[in-house]
């Protein structure tokens, strides 16, 4: 059975393993689902940096996984708190 890559629910499970105050917010991450697509995207190709031995792009990719894994959290936390936002 062949399976196929869903890069929305992969950056998701990287999100919550790699920052667990995520997990309370589960249910809500379709909110997110641009970042969450993002973050898989990013974290693929930083694996791939760490083989390849570019030490600047290594650094910018790790901060930008960073600033991804932030904006996600603040994004939940504010949709949380504000159910109403980002109906219209």
């Amino acid at each position: 059975m062949r399976q196929t890559f869903d890069p929305f629910a992969h950056g998701w499970l990287l999100l919550q393993m790699r920052c667990p105050a995520l997990r309370a917010l589960r249910g809500k991450q379709h909110r997110v689902k641009d970042l969450c697509e993002s973050y898989s995207e990013v974290v693929l190709y930083l694996e791939w940096l760490r083989t390849s031995g570019d030490k600047k792009l290594l650094g910018e990719y790790g901060q930008l996984c960073a600033d991804l894994e932030q904006d996600v959290y603040w994004f939940l936390v504010f949709f949380d708190a504000h159910p109403e936002a980002g109906m219209g």
